[in-house]
């Protein structure tokens, strides 16, 4: 007797024996999660900047930038969308998941007052009544279509609670995670962002199996010149958290690079204190080489930042390795 298994049963089977960051011909593109324990961390302003990153620097160009954090529409509002476009509650409605992924070209026509964007999105309503109406499988079947036919999936999920009934994280986070997901954990450098970090990601570990590779943290909002105590606060956080999650660094607070960019719109992607953190990111996901030379900025010595010139990084003038771009799947044409 055969036993007929769907493909879904063969989800947690896709990276078996296979290097995980190598995508498997025919099945899903590599998902990547930005989350938190606590609200504040920047998920949003990370994961975006991420997907811009992929599309521009990494090459990347079907990447595709789904919000499934239904408390709020924070990617909708970081890219000043209107109203107007389609999100989760029109694929609902439709009872077509398609039609909620948002083309680059129609959101850059839709909001005309940020510069230009490189990949899709996968909007949340604007309106809180709206967003309730959302169902939590409608916003996992959405991310689930969109790896099926594109290069890289970025999920903003938002901040996490796995403890919480019926709540995005059980019904979206953790079957992503069970599905072979990658999710980055933003932090504070305080100790209630300690704490709740550390029961994140224990609780995840223990709820979803997910190996401890695939669970990467960073400290986020640091003083550019933290004091004696708080640096040797951020190394035990760093030590406590690396036992359970894989150690990004820390980025600092940059007024001129970073927060006064997202006040007008404009990604960061050219951050030295950003950039190179999400760069290192996605070089571990999808193991493109174009990533290699603004991850490395991370391992260079403060000093050699600054005698080097780089208070941005661009990069676009780091050195790029060539080779054939790989299309696995065909785009959908709307």
């Amino acid at each position: 007797m055969t036993t007929d298994t769907s493909p879904a049963d063969n989800l947690d089977d896709l990276f078996v024996n296979t290097d995980p960051r190598v995508r498997i011909k025919g099945r899903l593109a590599p998902v990547l999660i930005f989350a938190s324990a606590d609200g504040g961390t920047g998920v949003t302003s990370f994961a975006a900047t991420a997907a811009e990153l992929a599309s521009n620097a990494g090459k990347v160009s079907r990447t595709v930038l789904a919000d499934a954090d239904l408390v709020g529409s924070g990617v909708r509002q970081l890219l000043r969308g209107s109203g107007v476009l389609p999100t989760l509650l029109t694929a609902q409605r439709t009872g077509d998941v398609r039609t909620a992924l948002v083309s680059p070209g129609t959101m850059n026509t839709d909001s005309v007052k940020t510069p230009d964007i490189s990949f899709h999105t996968i909007l949340t309503p604007s309106g809180l009544a709206e967003r309730a109406a959302v169902e939590h499988s409608t916003a996992l079947a959405s991310i689930e279509t969109a790896a099926t036919v594109a290069d890289l999936v970025i999920v903003d999920g938002g901040r996490l609670t796995p403890y919480v009934d019926g709540s995005v994280t059980q019904d979206v986070i953790e079957p992503l995670l069970r599905s072979g997901a990658w999710l980055v954990l933003l932090t504070t450098p305080t100790q209630p962002g300690l704490v709740g970090a550390v029961d994140v990601l224990r609780a995840l570990a223990s709820r979803t199996g997910v190996r401890l590779e695939r669970l990467m943290f960073a400290v986020n909002h640091v003083p550019r010149r933290p004091g004696d105590d708080l640096t040797r606060q951020i190394e035990a956080m760093t030590r406590t958290l690396a036992k359970l999650a894989v150690s990004l660094g820390c980025v600092t607070d940059d007024e001129e690079q970073i927060r006064s960019k997202l006040r007008v719109g404009i990604l960061p992607t050219k951050s030295t204190a950003l950039a190179p953190v999400l760069a290192s990111v996605l070089l571990r996901v999808t193991g493109r080489p174009e990533f290699e030379p603004i991850a490395a900025v991370k391992h260079a010595r403060a000093t050699e930042l600054v005698a080097g010139g780089l208070d941005e990084f661009d990069p676009a003038a780091a050195p790029v390795q060539s080779g054939p771009r790989k299309r696995l799947v065909g785009w959908p044409r709307r």
